[in-house]
């Protein structure tokens, strides 16, 4: 049986929007168990709804999760609070600095105060692969946020850097498909 894939978009976006039906409509061809998110209040997000909203969604092991941003981060949170044994992570354009992006956004200040701690050496014990996306144009995150990652979970990591998506606000990204060629 093919894994449960479940997509987890950004921070004021909504489930309809960039790449991420796209890569469900494709993912869903190849005979996985794919769904985008739609996690609540996307403008004004909290991370204990959009944690509830993944734990709702995932039913079926094994499981691959996807996240865009600020998905990214609840994707982490999730697998640590719960402790969820997960096949692969794919991050793209994950934050992990946030000086300089939430004293703009007052309602994404609110999520990242509240956040829980991530216990990373937990999460490497329960994620067998982290694909981590990157973009060096990316007029919101530094390629910090990627060299942090990787020299975090270490080993497991493969890390995919590009310099024409921006912040992956994009239709499609050939290359995230690309992992799920046959």
């Amino acid at each position: 049986m093919k894994a449960q894939i479940l997509i987890c978009h950004a921070y004021n976006t909504l489930p309809t929007e960039n790449w991420y039906l796209w890569l469900e409509k494709i993912l869903c061809s190849r005979g996985y168990d794919a769904k985008v998110l739609e996690l609540p209040n996307p403008s004004a997000p909290s991370e204990k709804e959009w944690i509830k909203c993944i734990k709702q969604a995932h039913t079926t092991n094994p499981v691959i999760l996807i996240g865009h941003s600020l998905g990214c981060r609840a994707i982490l949170t999730y697998i640590n609070q719960y402790s969820i044994p997960t096949k692969r992570v794919i991050l793209v354009a994950c934050p992990m600095f946030w000086d300089g992006i939430i004293e703009t956004r007052p309602p994404l200040k609110a999520y990242v105060e509240g956040m829980l701690p991530l216990n990373f050496e937990n999460i490497k014990k329960l994620v067998d692969r982290f694909d981590i996306f990157h973009d060096t144009t990316d007029h919101i995150l530094s390629m910090r946020n990627a060299e942090y990652l990787k020299e975090t979970l270490g080993d497991k990591v493969t890390l995919h850097v590009s310099s024409t998506y921006d912040h992956f606000d994009v239709p499609e990204i050939p290359e995230l498909e690309a992992l799920f060629r046959d």
